[in-house]
């Protein structure tokens, strides 16, 4: 095991470099690329470092950064939706206050989506691990279907009207085929 003060030095360094990309890489900033190392390395280092001993350790310990932590995942998930149909639907550029008041929203969301659908479904006492599974399962051969239905029927190309079938073949879409 690691002396204490290498711990505390690594674990500090890998919160300076995931501080260090939020807030000096911009839209200019070539990610994926080597760039991408600096946050990766630097939650590689708190992952393998940081312990309840540690500064960083005590810190990402305390029940705001652990809820956070916990909900992350949905809230990746439900940001891109909320972003992109708030850019579509908007005809101006969206301000930050705009994007923050999203982002309070995905996380909202996201807690929901913690506590209704993934606490549930992690209480062994409500579904064993074999039910888990065999849902998965299902749902994945259903979703695959699906695709493979999309795929034959060259993006389901029944769902557009005359007008719409029209359109494509005049833009010449070559997965579309002549109507």
């Amino acid at each position: 095991r690691c002396r204490h003060w290498v711990r505390q030095a690594a674990a500090t360094a890998g919160l300076g470099m995931i501080a260090w990309a939020v807030f000096a890489f911009d839209a200019s900033t070539p990610v994926p690329g080597l760039y991408a190392l600096l946050p990766t390395v630097g939650a590689a280092l708190i992952i393998a470092f940081a312990d309840p001993s540690t500064l960083v350790g005590k810190c990402l310990g305390k029940p705001l950064p652990v809820g956070l932590g916990l909900i992350s995942y949905s809230a990746y998930l439900w940001h891109q939706p909320l972003f992109a149909f708030a850019r579509i639907r908007s005809p101006n550029e969206l301000s930050a206050l705009f994007y923050l008041f999203l982002s309070l929203v995905a996380l909202g969301l996201a807690y929901l989506s913690w506590k209704l659908v993934e606490m549930p479904f992690r209480d062994r006492k409500r579904f064993s691990r074999a039910t888990v599974f065999r849902v998965a399962a299902i749902a994945s051969t259903l979703i695959f279907a699906i695709g493979v239905a999309f795929d034959q029927t060259h993006g389901a190309k029944f769902r557009y009207n005359a007008e719409q079938k029209e359109v494509l073949s005049l833009l010449k879409y070559p997965q579309l085929g002549k109507y």
